[in-house]
């Protein structure tokens, strides 16, 4: 006698109708088989680890064991009776049915593969935000956990099947989708139906990680799943020296060499965003770009944006952190592909009076401490700004001569009936004694940065300067005033205030004065002696 029994593809934890075809010819009127016996045995993957039951009319029955049950034939075609089973797991099941009485013997196999709905895919870094916990640093590990499960919700412990792995919905939106390892799960890697990979992800931002599973177990049927993975943030940053202008505000051709105390001075550098790996993070823009560094922004919570320097780092080293003036930050542009330039205003203020004159400083070096409102900082750090022999902060550019100085002037005297030069002298504090500076030919003066204070009233003042030269220029008066008298000079150095001194000793710094005197005669140059005596 022939009997057959359906071979079905069934999700987990549905009713599977296995329908049971026999010829008609021997049924028994009442076309029921009273005391059928059905059995199962697991078929794959693996060798039924977790031991998941039959349910059959709400019973459930382990593997080999036998199910009575009455087989009611239809006679809807051919003939069959429909078998009802449950079984809240994944994998194919072999049924083997029996039935044999005084009259009647038969047997039927056939199959069932049961599969999940999906994958559940979880993680601890489960944010979808652009802010706030949970955050990892890109390119470190984190653990995901793929589970798969029926539509209610029921784990399917036996299900093991190599799985695909990937990233979806990168965010920011626009943004580059970094590199997920490992992207795929052998079958060996599930236990009680789960896999728990330790991932690592190389961006900046949150995405979805998807899991998928093809073909299970030769069926043509695809399990899926997907969860949020959040948020990513940069592992370190790297910190790209830029240029230096000294005397930036003076438009020095060619370009000076030097800049003078409490005189501004700018510099530049890059900043990029890096992953464990050392590698760039492209997606550290917009609202996932965590540190401004632009004075005409809101710095965010936790910002932190410190400049240091030194002179000499290394060798005779000179901190000179706490006298370093930061009038200016900015920002160049936005954060563009993890990268953003920073441009830096700055001062080194001359020692407080009333301590004497210091430097000069030949080698000084400065340096940037920052951290973004994530805590990330910069990991390269290559400059000891306090010459404890550990570095501190990053070098942001090259070695800057920095010098004190003052405008000297210098008192003239002259025949009333002639022309007069009044000597106007850059000089800089030499670690001894302030000496002319050579090297200033880009001090801008003009006529009317002084002051004339005319003693009898009426005498003029200078009606030409020459600009300063290798540190040297005068005040002319380019014909006599033709009466003697004397005329008090005063540079007017509120605009360039690195060229004040304290000419009076009284803790302040002062413009500098000198006499154009006229009326005055100068002797002889070849009389070395002169004294007058009375013959008697």
């Amino acid at each position: 006698m022939e009997a057959v029994l359906d071979d079905l593809v069934v999700q987990s934890c549905s009713n599977a109708q296995v329908r049971l075809h026999v010829d008609p010819v021997v049924l028994p009127p009442d076309r029921i088989l009273a005391g059928a016996q059905l059995r199962f045995s697991y078929d794959g993957p693996g060798l039924n680890p977790a031991a998941t039951p039959v349910i059959y009319a709400g019973q459930p029955y382990a593997a080999g064991f036998p199910i009575s049950l009455d087989l009611v034939f239809t006679a809807e075609g051919n003939l069959q009776a429909p078998i009802e089973l449950r079984y809240n797991d994944a994998g194919r099941l072999r049924l083997q049915l029996t039935y044999a009485d005084a009259s009647l013997s038969l047997a039927a196999s056939g199959t069932v593969l049961f599969y999940p709905s999906a994958f559940r895919v979880t993680s601890p870094l489960d944010n979808a935000t652009a802010a706030g916990a949970p955050k990892l640093a890109a390119g470190l590990p984190f653990a995901a956990t793929v589970t798969a499960v029926c539509g209610d919700g029921t784990v399917t412990p036996n299900f093991a099947w190599p799985t695909q792995l990937s990233v979806t919905d990168v965010q920011p939106s626009g943004g580059r989708a970094g590199v997920l390892a490992p992207t795929s799960l052998v079958a060996a890697d599930f236990s009680a139906g789960r896999a728990t990979p330790d991932l690592t992800y190389s961006e900046v931002g949150n995405v979805t990680l998807q899991a998928q599973a093809a073909n299970y177990l030769g069926s043509g049927r695809e399990i899926s799943g997907s969860g949020q993975i959040g948020r990513f943030m940069p592992h370190h940053f790297r910190l790209t020296p830029g240029s230096l202008i000294p005397r930036v505000d003076s438009g020095c051709v060619p370009a000076a060499t030097f800049t003078y105390l409490d005189e501004p001075l700018a510099l530049s550098f890059t900043l990029a965003a890096e992953n464990a790996a050392n590698d760039r993070t492209q997606n550290y823009v917009g609202a996932y770009a965590k540190f401004s560094g632009d004075e005409d922004e809101a710095a965010p919570a936790g910002e932190v944006y410190l400049l240091t320097a030194v002179d000499a780092p290394g060798g005779s080293a000179t901190s000179l952190s706490g006298r370093l003036q930061v009038d200016g930050r900015q920002r160049d542009s936005g954060w563009a592909a993890g990268s953003a330039d920073f441009c830096l205003r700055l001062r080194l203020a001359r020692a407080a009076l009333p301590l004497p004159p210091d430097g000069p400083f030949n080698d000084v070096r400065f340096g940037v401490v920052l951290q973004d409102a994530d805590g990330v900082a910069i990991a390269a750090l290559d400059l000891d700004s306090d010459g404890d022999g550990v570095a501190d902060s990053a070098q942001a550019a090259g070695a800057a001569v920095l010098r004190q100085g003052r405008l000297r002037l210098v008192n003239a005297h002259g025949s009333e009936l002639l022309p007069l030069a009044l000597p106007v002298l850059a000089e800089y504090y030499n670690g001894t004694s302030f000496v002319p500076h050579g090297a200033d030919s880009c001090t801008a003066l003009a006529l009317t940065d002084f002051s004339f204070v005319a003693d009898p009233a009426g005498l003029p003042g200078a009606d030409a300067f020459t600009p300063l030269v290798a540190g040297a220029g005068a005040l002319n008066w380019t014909s006599g005033p033709g009466s003697p008298g004397a005329v008090t000079v005063t540079a007017e150095l509120a605009a360039l205030p690195w060229l004040q001194f304290d000419w009076n000793a009284d803790a302040s710094y002062d413009n500098p004065t000198a006499r154009a005197t006229f009326g005055i005669y100068k002797g002889s140059e070849r009389i070395i002696y002169l004294r007058e005596t009375t013959w008697r």
